[in-house]
């Protein structure tokens, strides 16, 4: 490529990343809009067995929760109040309480009272962790990492983020399958089943959850492992919240220390090799294979306000080594530039969350 296009380029796509970040950092203005709904009678029993755990509109709490969902149409909705658990018995009191209110109300055939459950609050889909009217059960102070003696496992509170797991881990020379992103939540990844930078070597997520703490549907508090509660064990792999809310996972760790990886930006012109690249990747033959590659993600971008076509790849391999063999068809792409290095965890997930600022009204397909 022309050395001066070289430079047109940068300046272009750097310009544009900008404005996007720029964007999303815009505040909330419509602060009335948290006047939360007439409280109920559930609401006002949940505020009287949990003083100082629960939160209505325009409480500076109830409105820094609402304001801190990654996606603008979860910051959109509006419950009647928020419940903020500090102890996992908090959460099951919470549980009872909702409970006893909903036998009522079906009893008289009277519609139930909704719920919602929340830990980082990272989902674009509206409804998924917020609910118009109803009770949130925001998990976000329930938020400790303990390792074990034997730095085998490891115990995370449901309302964790990664960058909190990872920055713990780093230090200690341990990794677990987690989020990809530091933003988001510990409880939503792994109880949908969760990719992981490890995913290759280690399966999902939720294949490296060894037990749960979970609130049942009747405020009991339990455990459920291999041994105990098998089978809400294996139905938490992947069930979401269908079965309980989790307050804590007990996961497998094991020794990582330095990554290498980063993204890789080009100019449009370069699609069809990337996409040559990216299949040959995945049609790797047998003793090609690399169990320490992520996933490519190859992200084909339109910035509309700037009128530009740009393409941007990330990498990740899980060992200290530059250009394995495996990603020789991506090192081959002429690019403008890379943040392609040796690094620690925590800051390959910062930088993931970095490309997709809070703040913004996102899209979600249906998949039928």
């Amino acid at each position: 490529m022309d050395g001066n296009a070289a430079v047109i380029g940068v300046i272009v796509i750097a310009l544009s990343i900008l404005i996007y970040r720029i964007q999303a950092a815009q505040p909330e203005l419509n602060a009335g809009k948290f006047n939360s709904a007439e409280r109920s009678t559930v609401s006002a029993a949940l505020a009287h067995a949990l003083p100082g755990s629960v939160f209505f509109g325009p409480h500076p709490v109830f409105v820094e929760s609402i304001q801190s969902y990654w996606a603008m149409q979860e910051r959109d909705i509006v419950p009647q109040c928020i419940v903020r658990p500090r102890t996992a018995e908090e959460a099951a009191t919470a549980v009872t309480i909702l409970k006893r209110d909903y036998d009522e109300r079906t009893s008289h055939s009277e519609s139930p009272l909704l719920l919602a459950v929340r830990s980082g609050g990272h989902s674009p889909i509206p409804g998924a962790a917020n609910i118009n009217s109803g009770i949130v059960i925001d998990l976000r102070l329930l938020n400790n990492v303990v390792t074990s003696d034997d730095h085998l496992s490891i115990a995370i509170g449901t309302g964790t983020r990664w960058l909190d797991v990872s920055n713990t881990l780093d230090r200690m020379g341990l990794a677990v399958a987690g989020g990809r992103n530091s933003a988001v939540g510990v409880g939503g990844l792994t109880l949908g089943g969760g990719l992981s930078f490890f995913s290759p070597r280690v399966g999902f997520v939720c294949n490296n959850i060894l037990s749960y703490e979970v609130v049942l549907a009747n405020g009991t508090l339990a455990t459920a492992s291999e041994t105990v509660n098998a089978g809400l064990w294996r139905a938490l792999k992947g069930g979401t919240n269908n079965f309980g809310i989790v307050t804590k996972f007990v996961a497998r760790s094991f020794p990582s220390t330095k990554v290498w990886g980063g993204f890789l930006y080009m100019t449009s012109s370069k699609a069809s090799q990337l996409i040559d690249a990216f299949y040959q990747f995945t049609e790797a033959k047998p003793g090609v294979y690399d169990e320490y590659a992520a996933g490519p993600l190859v992200c084909f971008s339109y910035v509309q306000k700037v009128g530009v076509r740009a393409l941007a790849t990330h990498l990740m391999y899980t060992k200290p080594e530059k250009w394995p063999t495996c990603y020789s068809g991506f090192k081959s792409i002429g690019r403008l530039w890379s943040t392609a290095k040796i690094r620690s965890l925590t800051s390959a997930t910062n930088e993931l969350d970095s490309s997709s600022p809070p703040g913004l009204r996102f899209e979600t397909p249906l998949v039928f």
